[in-house]
C-alpha cells in the first residue's frame, strides 16, 4: 500500500467513525425520550424505552373494581406498552445495528417471550403456603455473650 491509498483509507475511516458516534449519539437521544402509554379500564400507564414502569394511574372506578381485576390490568397494560415500545425501539436501532443484529436480537425476545408463556402463573394468595413462624429465642439460647462482637465490613 502506498502512503496516499492508506491516508485515503484512514481519512474513509476516521469518516465511517464519526457518522457512527453521530448515529449513536442521536439514537441515545431518541431512546431517552421514547415512552409508550397503554390505557383501559380506568388505569392508565407508561412504560420507557426499556419498558419500566414510569407512570400508573389508577381511577376510583378501578380500585371499586378489585384487588384481581386491578392486578390483571396493570400486568396486561404493561405487556401491551412493553411490547409497543420494544417494536419502536427495534426500529429505532436497526438502521444503527444492522439487519442482522436485530434478526439476533429479535430471536432473543421470542425466545423469552416463550418462556415467559411457558412458565406457571405467579400463585395467587390462597394458593401460597402460610409462611412458617421461626420459633422466639430468648437470652438463655445465646451462650456466647462473652464472645468479641462480631466485625463489620463497612468502615
Amino acid at each position: 500500500m502506498n502512503d496516499r491509498t492508506t491516508e485515503q483509507w484512514l481519512a474513509s475511516l476516521q469518516t465511517q467513525a464519526e457518522s457512527m458516534i453521530q448515529q449513536s449519539e442521536q439514537l441515545q437521544v431518541q431512546l431517552a425520550a421514547m415512552t409508550e402509554t397503554a390505557s383501559a379500564n380506568g388505569v392508565r400507564l407508561t412504560v420507557n424505552a426499556n419498558g419500566a414502569l414510569q407512570e400508573l394511574e389508577i381511577s376510583r372506578e378501578a380500585m371499586q373494581r378489585g384487588p384481581t381485576e386491578l392486578r390483571n390490568t396493570i400486568l396486561r397494560l404493561n405487556g401491551t406498552a412493553q411490547g409497543s415500545v420494544a417494536q419502536r425501539v427495534a426500529q429505532a436501532v436497526e438502521p444503527v445495528a444492522g439487519a442482522d443484529a436485530m434478526q439476533f436480537l429479535r430471536s432473543r425476545i421470542t425466545e423469552a417471550e416463550e418462556t415467559a408463556a411457558a412458565s406457571p402463573a405467579a400463585p395467587t394468595p390462597a394458593q401460597r403456603p402460610a409462611p412458617q413462624q421461626a420459633p422466639r429465642r430468648g437470652a438463655a439460647d445465646y451462650d456466647d455473650f462473652d464472645d468479641d462482637m462480631p466485625q463489620t465490613f463497612l468502615r
